[in-house]
C-alpha cells in the first residue's frame, strides 16, 4: 500500500524519466508541496535548499518496496515502482505530475 504522496512522489519521478540527483528532486518536491493547499511535505531551511525528513523517510519506506533503487546520490524508479503507479493511477493525478515536470523540469540544483 502507497500514500497518496508517495504515489505521486513515484509519477514525478517517473515522469522525469525515472532518475533524479537528489538535490534537484529535493527542490522539486518542495516546489511540488508548495502548489497544494494541505502540502505534502514539510521543509525546513537547509544549505542546499529545502530538506524534508518526510521524504527521505518515504524513499526508505519505498526502496523497501522495491519501488527505489538504494542509492544515497539520486533518486530511481524501479519497474516494481513502475508497476505500483502503472493501473492504480487515474490519469488526471498522472497528468498532474507529467504537467508539473513540464513546467519545472529545467529547474536544477547545478551552479
Amino acid at each position: 500500500m502507497l500514500y497518496h504522496r508517495q504515489r505521486q512522489l513515484l509519477l514525478m519521478l517517473d515522469s522525469l524519466g525515472g532518475a533524479a540527483s537528489c538535490l534537484d528532486f529535493q527542490n522539486l518536491l518542495l516546489l511540488w508541496s508548495h502548489e497544494h493547499k494541505t502540502p505534502p511535505y514539510d521543509f525546513i531551511p537547509h544549505r542546499l535548499g529545502g530538506f524534508s525528513f518526510t521524504t527521505y523517510a518515504d524513499k526508505k519506506s519505498l526502496i523497501q518496496k522495491e519501488a527505489l533503487e538504494d542509492r544515497e546520490d539520486c533518486w530511481i524508479i524501479t519497474n516494481g515502482g513502475r508497476s505500483l503507479i502503472s493501473g492504480s493511477t487515474s490519469h488526471s493525478v498522472r497528468d498532474s505530475a507529467e504537467d508539473f515536470v513540464v513546467r519545472h523540469r529545467d529547474l536544477s540544483g547545478e551552479v
